[in-house]
């Protein structure tokens, strides 16, 4: 079977708050009420967004995660961005099942699915009860960008083993955290959380990672 490569956001939810920077791009925070759960995932782009939609209206993205690296003490750091391709006005539900208009938009949601060759798992190093999986996007030019994501051992954890330089589907979630800073400045942090994997190549790129890398065991995922 044919390997299918894919980078793609579909969201829907209400954009709350929105600004231009210098470089003409458009900055937004997409306001995602899910399974009583709200999230402020935050969003660029250098489309032009109707007026009304940045006012009123619901609105529908697709887009696609994109690696920015940035210095952090001397370091390389890759930070995971979400990039609007198309905002546009969100449909009803009754619209997309039965094919006529609605009263209400379709139902506020947030999924990533994606692509790339993983490093394997590896405990977070804040909570011992969560993981990590650091994804290598199929299409990035720096081979050394990343993208993180999170996972429940005991909610999630695959039984199956994790290979680095395996090639995977994956499809995610989000959810946000908020920091208030003192200057009373409020920014989001978006973290994307593993919903289900496949693994569509082992070792698709040879590395010299060892091959007892730690992972999730059996009774930790029940």
């Amino acid at each position: 079977m044919p390997f299918i490569e894919k980078n793609l956001i579909e969201a829907s939810g209400r954009i709350t708050d929105h600004g231009v920077d210098a470089n003409n791009v458009t900055h937004f925070t997409l306001l995602v009420n899910e399974r009583e759960l709200v999230r402020n995932v935050r969003f660029s782009t250098t489309q032009t967004i109707p007026d009304n939609l940045l006012t009123r209206d619901k609105a529908h993205i697709t887009g696609h995660v994109q690696v920015r690296k940035y210095q952090s003490r001397g370091r390389d750091m890759y930070a995971t961005e979400f990039i609007a391709d198309s905002v546009t006005p969100a449909t009803s539900e009754m619209r997309q099942v039965f094919g006529v208009d609605g009263h209400y938009s379709e139902r506020d949601y947030f999924a990533a699915y994606l692509t790339g060759i993983t490093d394997g798992w590896e405990r977070a190093t804040n909570n011992p009860r969560w993981y990590n999986l650091s994804l290598h996007l199929d299409g990035e030019k720096d081979p050394n960008a990343v993208v993180r994501l999170s996972f429940f051992s005991r909610g999630f954890a695959p039984r199956l083993t994790v290979h680095p330089d395996d090639r995977v589907y994956i499809t995610a979630s989000v959810y946000t955290r908020m920091t208030t800073y003192p200057n009373g400045m409020t920014r989001y942090f978006a973290n994307l959380t593993l919903e289900d994997l496949y693994i569509a190549e082992r070792h698709a790129r040879k590395t010299e990672t060892p091959a007892d890398e730690e992972q999730p065991t059996t009774s930790e995922a029940q």
